[in-house]
Order: C-alpha cells, then sequence, then structure tokens
C-alpha cells in the first residue's frame, strides 16, 4: 500500500508561557472556529484522520523524555454500541489506513477529536488543547 501523505501543515499554538508550580499555560491565540455538529465532522472524518496521521509523522529527537506507549487498538476494532455505527466504521478504516508503521518513536494525540480542532470554512486550521 503506498504511504498516504497529509495535505496539510500543521498549525498549533505556540507556548508564550508556564508556571508548573500553578499549573498554568499561557499559548498564542489560534483562528477558526470549533464544529462539533454531526454532519460537519461525519462529512470531515479523513481531513480528520490525516491530521492524527501528520502528528504521528513529527520526528522527535533520542533524548525525548517521553513516555513508551504501547498499542492498545485491537487488530480488527468493532464500531461501540453507543454510537453511530456507520461513522465509527469510516472512522476506523481511515484511522486503520494511517496507522503509521512499527519503527521511531513518534508524537500521538490521544484526545484529537472535534472540541480540539479549529476550523477555518471546510479546513482545519488548528489543532489545540496541548499539554
Amino acid at each position: 500500500m503506498a504511504e498516504r501523505r497529509p495535505r496539510f501543515t500543521l498549525p498549533t499554538p505556540r507556548l508564550r508561557a508556564s508556571d508548573a508550580r500553578l499549573g498554568l499555560l499561557a499559548m498564542s491565540e489560534m483562528p477558526g472556529f470549533v464544529r462539533a455538529d454531526e454532519r460537519f465532522v461525519t462529512h470531515h472524518v479523513d481531513s480528520i484522520a490525516d491530521t492524527a496521521a501528520l502528528i504521528a509523522a513529527v520526528a522527535l529527537p533520542t533524548d525525548h523524555g517521553l513516555p513508551h506507549w504501547r498499542q492498545w487498538i485491537p487488530a480488527n476494532p468493532e464500531p461501540p454500541s453507543w454510537g453511530d455505527s456507520t461513522l465509527w466504521t469510516r472512522a476506523i478504516a481511515a484511522g486503520q489506513e494511517r496507522r503509521p508503521p512499527e519503527g521511531p518513536t513518534v508524537m500521538l494525540r490521544r484526545d484529537l477529536h472535534p472540541l480540539n480542532l479549529l476550523w477555518t470554512g471546510d479546513q482545519i486550521n488548528g489543532v489545540v488543547d496541548w499539554v
């Protein structure tokens, strides 16, 4: 299978200041709007999956200090009974097609969902809520 390359760059806010004692973080402002309505999200599943793939393509230095992650997704995931099975089937397929190959440690965004994405029109304009 040919490697699929995301169609866009990954816009993220920049760290401005932080205070670990108080748990405070100041980030730069990002333009765009949250779009969480089901119809819009359903139509843009591929863009969201491309964003996850783009995050996983970030090269990390060998001394990154991040914890090691183990695969927790089953080999053949099934849509949950509590959601829209058609949408879940599409989301699972999109994720499986873009699953990163075994290899070096990569970035992983465990809570990539519509409330953490900013949109301008039909384009993802920002990924927010980084800790």
